[in-house]
């Protein structure tokens, strides 16, 4: 293999195992890697960010943050100084390290995983979940591109389940030698359609999105390039396919594969079995939840809502939205806080007969009847065989 080419090879391979160690995920079972991820990134990020004037809003390392993109390059400057110190060391002592090999089943169970939570999400409608009230009333020209993409796909159970599928069944032929050649090709498409989206809708998921497909492309490559030899000549060596076989023995090997899918799995499915929500469209929302339209006022208020993440918004006759912090104290009394944390206590009154819910903060009294959001056309399944109906 030419210098060049290696070194390369030994680039991607670092960067890509420095990406899997460091680069924070929200795992369920522990946040220990972004505390270590802060612990050994974080001064050097200030520093930097300190020296070209920029400001942190976020230190978490997130996705499309500025921290994430100093992380990069901190990744990308120290994987070509190892890969650098790699070849050299490799070339003195006269040996094959073969870090590929090495590091492909890491990278294999990692991208597995990563792909089996966000598809079990997607199963249980825990990723795009139905839209808020107040965005069933929002105008279309209103709404950010990314929260229009998140309303349109939330809105239908059914496709939400689809995509979710895609993305288990990839995952689940990860797991395995035999079939990840298969697996990887089938993530490589799914996960260029996601970064596509990430970036026509601005979904800040871009760079993290972007590393889950460089290294899908990284398990694929060998398998394109294969292919392609394949229709070339005809030969066909499973070498070129499958992974090499393992060195251990196979009773102890076995236990510990069968140990860690199964802790993938459990890594997977752990939020839907603590919450026991396997359908978000079905979960209870919080009391009072729902939309509202105001009878006649002087205020201008047209409608209010309350969000399920405890939001009141409300709506003139404009359809500008103005929203504040809602805190139920008991059934009939709320704490009102604005952006300024300031906090005003008010009454609430609710009629089951008429559907009607009195808000009462200082001199303000409006009163509200809820609206049948199942009635909402986006939320009525619309589907037929024919266009006659």
């Amino acid at each position: 293999m030419k210098p060049l080419k290696k070194i390369i090879n030994y680039f991607l391979a670092l960067f890509i195992l420095n990406g899997i160690l460091f680069i924070p995920f929200s795992f369920s079972f522990s946040a220990i890697q972004l505390k270590i991820c802060q612990f050994i990134f974080l001064p050097i990020v200030e520093k930097i960010a300190h020296l070209f004037q920029y400001n942190l809003l976020l230190t978490d390392f997130s996705s499309d943050s500025l921290a994430m993109y100093l992380l990069i390059l901190i990744l990308v400057i120290a994987s070509l100084l190892f890969s650098l110190l790699l070849f050299y060391i490799e070339k003195r002592k006269g040996y094959n390290l073969n870090l590929e090999n090495k590091i492909r089943p890491i990278i294999r169970y990692y991208l597995a995983l990563i792909l089996l939570i966000y598809g079990f999400s997607k199963v249980f409608k825990a990723q795009f979940y139905l839209p808020e009230p107040n965005l069933l009333y929002t105008t279309l020209g209103n709404l950010d591109k990314d929260i229009l993409f998140w309303s349109t796909i939330g809105s239908s159970r059914s496709y939400s389940i689809f995509l979710g599928i895609i993305e288990i069944i990839p995952a689940m032929l990860l797991l395995f030698r035999k079939t990840s050649f298969i697996g990887s090709l089938i993530a490589t498409g799914v996960l260029l359609h996601v970064v596509a989206i990430n970036f026509s809708y601005s979904i800040s998921v871009k760079i993290f999105s972007l590393f889950l497909l460089i290294l899908a492309l990284f398990l694929a490559f060998r398998t394109i390039k294969n292919t392609w030899h394949l229709f070339q000549t005809g030969q066909f060596s499973t070498t070129d396919f499958f992974e090499p076989t393992h060195s251990f023995k196979k009773p102890f090997y076995s236990f510990v594969k069968s140990l860690l899918i199964v802790l993938l799995f459990i890594e997977a499915l752990v939020p839907a079995i603590k919450s026991r929500n396997f359908n978000d469209d079905k979960v209870p929302r919080p009391l009072y939840h729902g939309a509202y339209k105001v009878q006649e006022n002087q205020w201008g208020i047209k409608r209010f809502f309350i969000h399920r993440d405890g939001y009141l918004i409300f709506q003139d006759k404009n359809d500008s939205m103005t929203d504040y912090k809602f805190q139920l104290v008991n059934k009939n009394v709320f704490l009102l806080k604005d952006y300024q944390l300031k906090a005003q206590a008010g009454k609430l009154k609710w009629d089951p007969e008429s559907r009607t819910l009195q808000l009462s903060l200082n001199s303000i009294s409006i009163i509200g009847k809820q609206i049948d959001l199942e009635q909402v056309p986006l939320l009525q399944s619309q589907f037929s065989w024919t266009i006659d109906q």
